[in-house]
């Protein structure tokens, strides 16, 4: 079930974003499709990012692609950037979308962020970074939406295709 967030959504698109710590507690999230639980999922991929670090190594950014939806985290600042896609969503610069995202989450609100006691966090504060969220993800799906950017052997493709006579 799709959530009315006032977004004009593309066919295919972000279902949510979640900004949570390190250790998998959700601080603000941006949910288009209200099926999607962030209390289930930062910590489940909070929980993969810890046994990858302890045992493969850090992993800063991953990208996991599943059946029809595409998984990506990027961590920073002790912080997690989720975002939840249909796989067919153009992913144009999306780890600069979530430095982007995180710096600015970061910088407004790193004091309460170090002083927060875990076992008890306040959410309501970091709510009016959901509009911010909101905004961002409206600018991407306008880049992504105006973006005509094929791949170099597309281009070297339609190179030789364009008003070139037929070779026989």
């Amino acid at each position: 079930m799709e959530k009315d967030d006032g977004l004009e959504h593309p066919e295919h698109h972000i279902k949510i974003i979640i900004i949570a710590t390190k250790m998998g507690v959700p601080l603000v999230s941006l949910k288009v499709d209200e099926q999607w639980n962030e209390h289930l999922v930062a910590p489940f991929l909070s929980a993969v990012h810890g046994f990858s670090d302890e045992k493969l190594g850090a992993l800063d950014e991953t990208l996991v692609k599943t059946g029809d939806l595409d998984m990506y985290v990027r961590k920073k600042h002790n912080l997690m950037l989720i975002a939840i896609m249909d796989k067919e969503m153009k992913k144009i610069e999306i780890g600069k979308q979530a430095d982007t995202a995180l710096e600015l989450f970061y910088k407004f609100y790193q004091d309460e962020i170090d002083s927060m006691d875990y076992n008890n966090p306040e959410m309501s504060q970091f709510e009016k970074f959901e509009v911010l969220l909101k905004k961002q993800l409206e600018e991407y799906y306008e880049k992504i939406e105006s973006h005509n950017d094929k791949g170099f052997f597309s281009k070297f493709k339609d190179f030789f295709r364009k008003d070139k006579p037929e070779i026989r």
